[in-house]
């Protein structure tokens, strides 16, 4: 109970903050004008240089490339795909192989998705086959992939291959529940993302190396700065407010870089879960900024069942 107000100094604060059941009235405050920043991101360091070894993963474009090695279980979203390069402070795009690559972030656009032959039970697609696009991979390299198909308009389902057959050029979607586009075979359109070999410059993508660990392979932008300026997204959230039942006033803040899939995952503040407790306090965000927040969730923000409500200024 009571209340209590917490100043934060100017900085980079790598950490991962709980509210969960407190009752306290907080009010988190920047020092004087400067910028306190939580991040849910870490540095990647231990960059070297792709070599001829490498071209076989990457492509005849190795030299332009770097890895680093990263343990996957030490991601709190347990997710490749999601670990969100950051190079002196510009989220670099996940390697996405498509027709043409000119939008990345409009990357829902079916026109720079493959088409290809959609193998369905019913409705509901069970395989691609594509012998122009499937056929360049290996069958660890299509293991590897993140696979996003058109199932409704402006929107894509995401699944993987949990199978791939490399004579054939058909990979076995993970994920067989998802249904075709209502417009049937006219929509089986999709991407490859997470593909080391469509990384391009300001691209990344991470291998599964099998033993714990993922190498990252990427085309940074300024290879001068490579070791000082590369971040990752490493916590799903950066600070939760489950059960809260105080009022939270914040004022000053950055709260950036979570990432995580699922509803209500990968928020940089709020709810962690699809949290439906009536909570007694009320929100008050002045001067803040939040994001970059990614994965497929509802936002950097997510704040629900507030008796108090929201004030945002």
């Amino acid at each position: 109970g009571g209340a209590r107000t917490i100043l934060l100094r100017g900085g980079t604060y790598r950490q991962q903050a709980s509210l969960d059941g407190v009752t306290a009235d907080l009010t988190f405050l920047a020092y004087g004008d400067e910028t306190p920043i939580l991040t849910a991101s870490e540095l990647l360091t231990g960059w070297t240089a792709c070599t001829s070894a490498d071209q076989a993963e990457v492509g005849a474009k190795y030299a332009s490339m770097f890895k680093a090695t990263i343990s996957l279980a030490d991601l709190d979203h347990g997710e490749r795909h999601l670990l969100n390069l950051y190079e002196n402070g510009t989220r670099c795009d996940i390697a996405q192989d498509r027709v043409t690559d000119n939008a990345p972030h409009a990357w829902e656009d079916d026109a720079t998705f493959h088409t290809g032959a959609f193998n369905l039970s019913g409705t509901a697609i069970q395989s691609i086959t594509d012998a122009a696009i499937l056929g360049k991979y290996t069958e660890a390299q299509a293991r590897n992939l993140r696979v996003a198909f058109y199932n409704g308009d402006n929107r894509a389902a995401m699944t993987s291959f949990s199978a791939f057959n490399v004579s054939t050029a058909t990979g076995t979607l993970t994920d067989q529940s998802k249904n075709q586009h209502s417009s049937g075979a006219s929509g089986h359109r999709y991407s490859l993302l997470n593909s080391t070999q469509a990384i391009t410059k300001g691209r990344w993508a991470c291998r599964d190396d099998g033993n714990g660990t993922g190498t990252v392979y990427f085309w940074p932008n300024d290879p001068a700065n490579l070791t000082a300026d590369i971040e990752y997204s490493k916590r799903a959230d950066v600070m939760d407010v489950a059960n809260m039942q105080g009022d939270i006033t914040m004022r000053g803040l950055h709260l950036v870089r979570a990432s995580e899939d699922g509803i209500a995952k990968g928020v940089c503040f709020g709810s962690r879960t699809y949290d439906q407790t009536a909570k007694a306090g009320s929100v008050a965000l002045e001067n803040c900024v939040f994001g970059v927040s990614t994965g497929d969730n509802y936002g950097a923000v997510y704040l629900r069942q507030f008796a108090g409500g929201l004030s945002m200024h």
